[in-house]
């Protein structure tokens, strides 16, 4: 649940004794002493109450065992969080709104950490991650950010998280593998699964001759080529295992798109004049060897940016039912660099 801290966000000032956490409680006082007074900040918005409301709307079973923290300005957030949570592994910053974003063992120490940040005058607050979505909980929170008012941060990372929560991108193993290549088999499973395509059919017969009816990505492959969003490589050939490289994955997205006439050739021309890139991103995507976070973050710009019919990506995936974590992108700024 990523990056919604710009609107969602505090929680229960009730002491919780969580034991794992009882001797980072006990020397939180030190790390106050030895702090800087923080700057004045506006009360309008109280965002420890912000996430109380959520935890009660959501329920404490559904919190996760990542946390983010946003300490005040004018004090050592680096000192505070070692003394709450001297275990916790810090997974990544986020600069637009500097919070920090800790990796908890277990989702009970997680909630007793972020009981124990909100008790603190030095955090402005402390959210846990949760394992469902509450971008539209069931009685009205307080509206996200409008875009002049200022954007939530995306990485690559935390979109593969997103895709990954809505069951768009699977993991290998136990993360994304975002340095690894993406092949052409895996980029038609990625398209079955934006058109909506049930992954559990099978076919009698490829329309591929070195893609067996057998093969896993099959099915997903027959269903791009039926509609028209990829071409073999000649002779009969689909070279399933061969990498894409962005041209060919960019044609891919625009062709899902609409822009059927799109092709390697003029497809990162073709996606400067729609407006899924920019002049920057391609210039990014030229100079790098593309691979499965290069691939996220076209996704990001595919899904986000207008389709040939006026819509998006992102309209067609949440009117299908697909997690509404999605909806987050209509404010994020992807961070690629």
């Amino acid at each position: 649940m990523k990056k919604y801290m710009c609107w969602i966000i505090g929680i229960c000032l009730a002491l919780l004794p969580f034991t794992a956490y009882a001797t980072g409680l006990a020397s939180v006082s030190s790390a106050e002493a030895t702090s800087q007074p923080a700057a004045e900040e506006d009360n309008e918005i109280d965002y420890k109450a912000l996430v109380e409301a959520v935890l009660h709307e959501i329920g404490e079973e559904h919190v996760t065992n990542i946390v983010y923290v946003v300490v005040k300005e004018g004090y050592d957030k680096y000192e505070i969080i070692h003394q709450v949570a001297p275990n916790a592994v810090q997974l990544r910053e986020f600069d637009l709104i500097d919070a920090v974003k800790l990796e908890f063992p277990s989702s009970e120490q997680a909630l007793a950490a972020v009981r124990a940040f909100n008790k603190l005058d030095s955090v402005k607050y402390a959210e846990p991650k949760y394992d469902i979505p509450y971008s539209q909980p069931s009685r009205p929170m307080e509206e996200p950010p409008t875009i002049d008012e200022g954007k939530p941060l995306t990485s690559p990372i935390e979109a593969a998280e997103i895709l990954g929560q809505c069951g768009l991108l699977r993991g290998k193993e136990n993360d994304f593998a975002l340095d690894d290549p993406l092949t052409r088999a895996e980029g038609a499973v990625l398209l079955g699964r934006l058109q909506g395509m049930d992954e559990g059919v099978s076919i009698q017969e490829s329309p591929f001759v070195d893609v067996p009816a057998e093969h896993w990505a099959a099915p997903a492959i027959a269903c791009c080529a039926d509609a028209g969003l990829v071409n073999g490589v000649g002779d009969g050939a689909f070279a399933p295992d061969t990498p894409l490289t962005a041209p060919q994955f960019v044609t891919m997205l625009l062709r899902l798109k609409g822009y059927q006439h799109a092709g390697p050739e003029d497809a990162m021309d073709m996606a400067i004049s729609v407006q899924m890139l920019d002049e920057e991103a391609r210039q990014w995507l030229d100079n790098r060897r593309f691979e499965r976070k290069e691939m996220v973050c076209c996704l990001y710009w595919g899904i986000t940016s207008a389709d040939a019919d006026g819509t998006t990506l992102l309209d067609k995936l949440v009117a299908r039912g697909v997690d509404m974590a999605l909806r987050s992108w209509e404010l994020a700024e992807l961070e690629y660099r």
